[in-house]
């Protein structure tokens, strides 16, 4: 059965740990992806940051609550989302990254692969070997080779 090495994108796009979210939004639209793992020095991964993450951050409204006796005013945030970007911009991008399961191991078969997107509910997925981030594998690309493995040419 073929691994994940086999479909991996082999030059992942990355962003280091001390890149912003400004970094971030930059290499998503130079580089036309949709999500980009956040490594450390030894391109060990750290977090795994998408454009649906930056989405929810900048829409994300925490109205502030203040309670005098029975009335209760609430203030909603009513900032644009152009100023809200403008405003994130400097932000660590780490601090927004989804640190849970983001990756697959480089030798991890591709029905197992299948299974870790199904229960993950993401995208793409870093490949590690050694604890080092070497790749990139899409949803999308494990289930075409799966169709391939099984329809007639």
């Amino acid at each position: 059965m073929q691994k994940a090495r086999d479909i991996m994108e082999k030059n992942p796009y990355i962003c280091r740990e001390d890149a912003t979210i400004g970094d971030v939004i930059k290499q998503l639209f130079d580089s036309q992806i949709s999500g980009v793992p956040i490594v450390d020095g030894r391109n060990k991964i750290l977090g795994y940051v998408t454009d649906v993450d930056l989405m929810r951050y900048v829409t994300h409204e925490k109205p502030k609550v203040f309670s005098w006796g029975d009335m209760t005013p609430v203030i909603i945030d009513d900032e644009p989302i152009s100023e809200k970007m403008r405003d994130i911009l400097s932000v660590p991008a780490l601090s927004i990254a989804n640190k849970k399961r983001h990756y697959v191991d480089a030798d991890l078969e591709l029905d197992e692969v299948a299974d870790l997107f199904e229960n993950e509910r993401v995208l793409k997925m870093a490949v590690i070997e050694n604890d080092q981030v070497v790749g990139v594998v899409s949803r999308s690309a494990v289930l075409r080779q799966l169709l391939a493995n099984i329809l007639p040419e």
